[in-house]
């Protein structure tokens, strides 16, 4: 007896040392593949730039600036007013204070910056292994779920020391709140309650960072009703989730986190569900919660099934009838509006975009093995046959943790189906749901078999799914090591040849994109920015009759054909410089459809040079020349240049040529459009597709974008290009 209990002791020291060398292992992995750029002085996308020049203010004077100048011209910006990520800022500032005073380090700043984000993704991957084996008591599909969430490339992305953003520190907070949420439902007594007010305190730091924390309010909030529906809500549970909502929502409308709204359709639901659910758990006013439960609750319930199904299947016309919330079952960020709307990564995803983020693509493709491995490879495809399994069970048998974790997962994946850029916190559930499936396999298929062949069939499942994680490591290896800052020498040249030929208080004027690089490197005012903030501080006096944000404003003086129209609105806001760069040709469709308020969509138009010939010969001199370019040839001769546009192969004229020198009429009854011609492309300026429906040739040759990037601004009076490095111009404004 004593002799197996001696084993016993042993073999549990042995297993917890063996889980703690493991998640260990997996912790300096999670670390390892996301430090690509620790050491670089650049980073990545727009947002972190606010931050890295935050931090620096930081370092200096110990807080954030009461009115940062640089933003919302002229009215300047007040991050204790807004409150909206103040943990994000202080996090990257107390990381470079440590780094300055108590390291005492030259690169404090640019260090801390790229530090935090793997920083706090080892931290989450080590949650990652408490909450998942706190929802399945299986610690090997625990430390299968921390090396999933380690290698996946949509965490991976937005948690890489390239990526300073709010990400990385909100998720922790996320996952450290589902733990205690998770906790309090599946313990009993008086400490499950205190789980529950751990939970709510969680979520709400994680509001304070990021905005993501809607979708976990959300999350709860379905689980709740879910809960109602079949009968597992009780007073305990009723009482449990009550306290995680009411102390997040206590501590953010107390003002510390900004972007909240109360008002929210999930937040009403969430309010409706708490208020009925604690009502009926208390015996004293019995007849009270029986009436409300039977009446109310159904037609309630019944109102917002109806709802969300006018809004999937009558698109706008349900938008008017339901709120912007709701409507965005169809496109979850579709409330910013027509802006949210033309940012890439705001699109819905496709499957295969869910295998590439959530799959060894990236190693199958370093190792030439064929792509259609990652169809069956990939952890979206285990996570839905872990669901399969669990709801398969949750059938059975009433489980309040089953219930929960597909809450959770399905409103994480319907939000990461809906944008792209949300792959990456639906990569959470997803990364514990396909490592219970992976567990699975090595545990229960062999029961399947012949006991004679058990022993046989074990070890070769344990070698497939070893396999799979290992692609997937490596895969996770080769997209982090790939990440790299996408601001380029040449940018932050054209920047510092601002800062250096203006003044403190002349204002930049770019595309939104750009206004926080803008401000770092120029250290200049910008008009607007990639905080969209204009709507923050009620009326803005710098709007022109009409015109709905700062982004429409720019977008319309952009895509404006008179270069008078818009000048004294420049004058006004002390417009010194007009910057552009060559991804604006690109972005052009966005800035059309922003300035038409969604009413059509212009497209300028890149085809590559595809090949010569010759048309027409005489003495064996060819006397007319054809470049192809797709679709569009230019036919030459010795005295003349024709742009054509090919259709079902009859040749149909372009009417303009644009030049350096102008703009150059070649034929009037020709089709609408300007094209450019370079040594190895041609761009078409444009097309026009309209948002009820078709398309159109569309001349934007005289668009004050077009007339400055492709002409130099040479057929302009008003503008005049001072800076040109290839990838960046600079115009100033002539008043």
């Amino acid at each position: 007896m004593f002799k197996r209990a001696k084993i016993s002791s042993k073999k549990q020291s042995f297993t917890i040392i063996s889980i703690i060398v493991t998640l260990s292992l997996i912790a300096i992995y999670t670390f390892f593949v996301r430090s690509s750029s620790l050491f670089d002085t650049y980073v990545n996308a727009d947002d972190p730039y606010l931050v890295y020049r935050l931090t620096y203010y930081f370092v200096d004077n110990y807080k954030l600036p009461q009115n940062d100048t640089l933003r919302l011209y002229p009215y300047g910006w007040d991050y204790y007013k807004t409150k909206d990520h103040l943990i994000w800022y202080y996090t990257a500032g107390i990381f470079a204070l440590f780094f300055d005073k108590v390291l005492q380090l030259s690169n404090s700043v640019p260090l801390a910056v790229h530090f935090y984000p793997p920083f706090f993704a080892l931290l989450a991957s080590i949650a990652m292994f408490f909450l998942t084996k706190e929802i399945f008591k299986n610690w090997k599909i625990a430390l299968i779920a921390s090396l999933i969430f380690a290698s996946m490339p949509a965490i991976i992305y937005r948690t890489n020391s390239s990526f300073a953003d709010k990400e990385p520190i909100a998720s922790l907070f996320m996952v450290i709140s589902y733990y205690y949420y998770f906790k309090a439902i599946k313990s009993t007594g008086r400490k499950s309650y205190y789980y529950s007010l751990f939970s709510g305190l969680f979520l709400a730091l994680m509001a304070m960072t990021w905005g993501g924390a809607e979708l976990v309010i959300t999350s709860y909030t379905f689980f709740a009703l879910l809960a109602l529906v079949l009968g597992y809500m009780n007073k305990e549970l009723a009482i449990k989730h009550a306290l995680t909502s009411l102390t997040a929502y206590g501590l953010i409308m107390l003002g510390i986190a900004g972007y909240f709204k109360w008002y929210a359709p999930n937040n009403l639901l969430n309010y409706a569900i708490i208020f009925s659910t604690l009502l009926a758990s208390f015996k004293k006013i019995d007849k009270v919660p029986r009436i409300f439960n039977n009446y109310f609750l159904s037609i309630f319930i019944i109102f917002v099934v109806i709802t969300f199904s006018v809004s999937l299947t009558l698109s706008e016309t349900a938008r008017k009838i339901t709120t912007n919330f709701i409507y965005q079952l169809r496109e979850p960020l579709a409330k910013a509006g027509v802006v949210a709307s033309t940012v890439a990564e705001n699109r819905p995803s496709s499957y295969a975009e869910l295998v590439a983020q959530t799959g060894p693509v990236f190693a199958l493709s370093y190792l030439s093995l064929p792509n259609s491995l990652a169809l069956i490879t990939n952890y979206f495809f285990f996570s839905i046959i872990a669901i399969l399994i669990l709801l398969y069970k949750l059938s059975n048998k009433k489980d309040v943790i089953i219930l929960m974790f597909l809450s959770w997962f399905f409103v994480f994946v319907w939000a990461g189906i809906g944008a792209v850029r949300l792959v990456y916190i639906a990569g959470y559930p997803i990364a514990i749901a396909a490592a219970y499936t992976l567990a699975k396999i090595v545990e229960n298929t062999p029961k399947l078999i012949d006991n004679k062949k058990r022993y046989v069939i074990k070890p070769l499942m344990l070698v497939i799914v070893i396999f799979i994680l290992l692609l997937n490591a490596y895969s996770g290896f080769v997209f982090g090591s790939s990440l790299r800052p996408g601001m380029s020498k040449t940018w932050e040249n054209a920047l510092l040849w601002i800062k250096e030929n203006s003044n403190e208080s002349d204002v930049i004027l770019s595309w939104w994109d750009y206004g926080y690089i803008i401000q770092f490197y120029a250290e200049r005012p910008t008009y607007v920015d990639p905080g969209h903030p204009s709507y923050l501080f009620g009326e803005d006096k710098t709007l022109l009759p009409g015109v709905k944000s700062r982004d429409q404003l720019v977008a319309k003086f952009f895509t404006s054909t008179n270069e008078t129209e818009y000048l004294e609105w420049l004058k006004s806001i002390n417009v010194k410089y007009v910057v552009h760069d060559a991804s604006m040709i690109g972005k052009y469709s966005a800035v059309s459809t922003i300035a038409s308020n969604g009413e059509y969509t212009d497209i300028l138009q890149i085809f590559p040079y595809q090949g010569s010939a010759c048309l027409e010969q005489v003495n064996n001199t060819c006397t007319k020349v054809v470049n192809r370019y797709g679709p569009i040839w230019i036919v030459l001769t010795n005295q003349t240049i024709q742009p054509v546009f090919i259709s079902q192969n009859i040749p149909v004229n372009i009417s303009k040529l644009c030049t350096p020198s102008g703009i150059i009429e070649l034929d009037p009854n020709g089709m609408p459009g300007c094209v450019v011609i370079y040594n190895n492309a041609i761009v078409y300026l444009g097309i026009r597709c309209y948002a009820t429906g078709g398309c159109e040739p569309y001349d934007l040759g005289n668009t004050i974008f077009a007339q400055m990037w492709f002409l130099d601004a040479q057929t302009l009076q008003h503008f005049k290009k001072v800076y040109d490095n290839g990838e960046v111009k600079v115009f100033e404004v002539i008043y």
